[in-house]
């Protein structure tokens, strides 16, 4: 468990093996506090997120927003996020809510290891363009 002030912003490093999923509770009921998580992940991951038990649309990803892709910030709603795989970072907002109070609202995220391959591949010239 961690203690933050609200509406302020913290960069998080997990220097361990990341978990496989993340649960994120923030105990504020009021919905004027907020809170931004900037966590680096040493591995690289794809995420899958949820909210009380049920995945979260794109709506909540601020990185596929149509108007301007974007980090999420201390004023978006809870639940708000973005994913910069190139940064290997997680952006999350978490906002007060009465319903914090009682466990629900909670955030979690599974973690699925990923694996970038390079493929190199040797065609002599004459082959290439064909015959």
């Amino acid at each position: 468990a961690w203690q933050v002030k609200p509406n302020e912003a913290y960069d998080l490093t997990l220097f361990a093996s990341p978990p496989k999923s993340l649960r994120l509770r923030f105990f504020s009921a009021s919905t004027a506090e907020s809170v931004l998580l900037s966590i680096f992940l040493s591995q690289p991951f794809a995420l899958t997120p949820f909210l009380d038990g049920r995945r979260l649309r794109d709506e909540y990803n601020t990185a596929k927003d149509p108007k301007a892709p974007r980090y999420p910030t201390l004023e978006d709603k809870h639940g708000s996020y973005a994913f910069d795989p190139q940064a290997r970072r997680i952006f999350i907002t978490l906002r007060g809510d009465r319903r914090n109070m009682d466990g629900r609202n909670r955030l979690d995220y599974l973690m699925s290891q990923v694996v970038q391959l390079s493929l190199t591949v040797s065609v002599p010239i004459t082959e290439f363009d064909g015959p």
